[in-house]
């Protein structure tokens, strides 16, 4: 990967050779600038949500990017070049010779139109939101509506935020871990409040295949406007409510100092497609976003790549504010958890502690009626398959496991205010 990146930096690797080049590297890609072109060359990462170790697996999520992001910025994405190893064994881009990787050919955007830039400057007017809003409500109205399954997206959302507890719960880095726990386990409870109205969304056709990373510095206010870099690989997490995308956007202008582009944009949205949801769902959808921006700034400082620690830590801890004061706007909620119950549920370690001490202080008995009531509300309200219930059948370490898979259940019981002997 080195030589092809060495190759990549010179400008002679271009077809317009006198152009100086910028690389530019991000955590799963390098994104080479020259005149009025840029080239993405992915990384051979392996991480949770995708594999890219293969030349195959690249070229086709290369394609995947060029096919999905022509939605909204066509004249963007022009296309994917190989990049080959001739006869010499020199490199060349477009040429004769075996493949070895691949890279994605865009049209270079203006930055001083980013979105991002723009608030920075102070600079976005009641035009520029209008000529959002329409291009996205044109896009949604079009999108493809896919038939989703309301209990899978409900399990989706709840296992991103199991992910978000496995990420924050490291302590080596300056942020409040405790405010943080609290914070999860409080989205986890209004996601129970909004499930209905969530699941009535999906129902009601209102969910599309959209951007899925809808942020600031990924809109461009060129002729025309340019909507780009959505998520392209994984289409789970593109299935979404019209709604919660343009708060994701908002949620991100009001970390960069516009709260007020969140409202306008709303409004427009709503008057646009003439739908709306509630303010309480509105303002989880932009508490969720929040709390995953919030993982993805503290995945830097555990990957080792956050070159300034502090940096990342005051995003982690700016973004976990922005999700409390989104969850304060749900409204009064009848949720309360049990302080004992929420000690007990922080997380996998504490609460498979708190299981196995059993084995000295409680009966089997005891550890039973505990399966007993779990299964009893997943069969009520059908959070989780079977196989992802605690087993006490399999061996100590699945049921270690099947222990922490299975708490997003006990939250639930928490926030029924089903009360736990243990």
């Amino acid at each position: 990967m080195d030589e092809k990146i060495s190759f990549l930096r010179r400008p002679e690797a271009y077809p317009a050779g006198s152009f100086p080049v910028t690389a530019l590297e991000t955590h799963m890609s390098w994104v080479f600038l020259c005149g009025d072109r840029a080239f993405k060359l992915k990384k051979p990462v392996v991480r949770p949500f995708i594999d890219f170790s293969t030349l195959a697996a690249r070229e086709f999520n290369c394609r995947e990017e060029l096919r999905l992001n022509r939605r909204l910025a066509p004249d963007t994405y022009l296309r994917v070049v190989p990049l080959v190893s001739q006869r010499d064994g020199g490199l060349a881009l477009d040429g004769e010779g075996t493949v070895v990787e691949w890279l994605l050919e865009m049209r270079r955007l203006p930055e001083q139109f980013m979105l991002d830039r723009l608030i920075k400057a102070g600079a976005v007017t009641d035009d520029h939101l209008h000529k959002l809003v329409d291009a996205l409500a044109a896009f949604y109205r079009v999108a493809e509506h896919p038939a989703i399954d309301p209990l899978e997206h409900l399990r989706m959302l709840e296992y991103q935020n199991e992910i978000n507890r496995q990420m924050l719960r490291h302590e080596e880095f300056d942020v409040d871990h405790q405010a943080i726990r609290h914070l999860l386990d409080d989205v986890d409870c209004a996601l129970h409040r909004f499930r209905e109205e969530i699941t009535h969304r999906i129902q009601e056709g209102r969910y599309v295949e959209g951007h899925g990373d809808l942020r600031s510095e990924h809109i461009c206010f060129s002729q025309p406007i340019a909507i780009f870099d959505c998520l392209e690989f994984d289409r789970e997490l593109r299935m979404i409510d019209p709604f919660d995308e343009i708060a994701f956007l908002g949620m991100e202008c009001a970390f960069l100092g516009a709260p007020a582009i969140a409202e306008t944009v709303f409004e427009l949205l709503r008057q646009a497609l003439k739908d709306q949801v509630s303010s309480g769902l509105r303002a989880f959808y932009t508490a969720f976003r929040a709390t995953l921006r919030a993982r993805m700034c503290y995945s830097h400082l555990l990957d080792g790549s956050a070159v300034l620690p502090e940096l990342w830590e005051g995003r982690t801890s700016r973004y976990t504010s922005l999700a409390r004061v989104a969850l304060r706007r749900c409204g009064p909620s009848n949720i309360r958890l049990f302080r004992s119950f929420r000690e007990l549920a922080v997380d996998g370690e504490s609460a498979c502690s708190a299981m196995n001490h059993s084995a000295h202080s409680r009966s089997c008995a005891q550890e039973t009626d505990i399966v007993s009531k779990t299964h009893s509300l997943a069969a009520k309200e059908g959070i989780f398959p079977p196989h992802q219930i605690i087993n006490f059948a399999t061996d100590a370490a699945t049921t270690k496991l099947a222990r922490a898979a299975s708490l997003p259940i006990w939250r639930r019981m928490a926030a029924e205010q089903i009360s736990l002997d243990v």
